[in-house]
């Protein structure tokens, strides 16, 4: 038998004083202090914890040890406008619109950002590069990616990787709007 077959799922939530109030199916409250590690879940509204043993033989007692997970659901993203936003080659449909919609707040980890970026029908990025690279997931519409050597369409499904320091643009094509995540590291 493992750890995960030895663990525990309670319904929880934590009072001021650091103590665990569990619920369990078909029973009332219950109080628990200190004797497991957990790791959250997110399952709609409800909070649910994995509880694992961990022992700490220094300390004589089990610790909790608390791994945080962030569950975002894309509707409830706010949408930000982005001031910059540049005509594809050839568009003369008049201004374009872009707008931002961060997955991650500010300094929310250490790592990467993260964020959609939603095109209007004719509006691109303009050239640009990164000091990281980047990873494009295209999820709405079809656009068009391009590097100082060719340019390619892309649709839903498409992932695009894009080299720390390449010089490139990308956007929406001039009949189809364009949505797509990206994924760099954190500056």
């Amino acid at each position: 038998m493992d750890l995960h077959d030895r663990a525990e799922i309670r319904f929880m939530d934590r009072l001021p004083d650091g103590q665990v109030l569990t619920y369990h199916r078909g029973a009332g409250p219950r109080s628990h202090r200190g004797a497991y590690s957990s790791k959250r879940l997110s399952v709609s509204r409800a909070r649910i914890r994995v509880y694992y043993p961990v022992w700490d033989f220094s300390l004589n007692h089990m610790p909790i040890r608390e791994e945080l997970m962030r569950v975002i659901r894309i509707a409830e993203v706010d949408i930000v406008p982005i001031e910059t936003a540049t005509p594809i080659p050839g568009w003369t449909g008049g201004d374009v619109k872009r707008t931002r919609q961060p997955l991650l707040p500010e300094g929310a980890s250490k790592t990467f950002n993260s964020s959609i970026v939603n095109f209007e029908k004719g509006c691109g990025t303009g050239w640009h590069t990164h000091k990281s690279d980047q990873m494009l997931v295209v999820t709405a519409g079809i656009g068009i990616v391009a590097d100082e050597s060719h340019q390619q369409e892309i649709t839903v499904g498409d992932v695009v990787h894009v080299l720390q320091g390449e010089n490139h643009w990308h956007g929406a094509t001039a009949n189809s709007y364009m949505s797509h995540i990206t994924i760099t590291a954190a500056e």
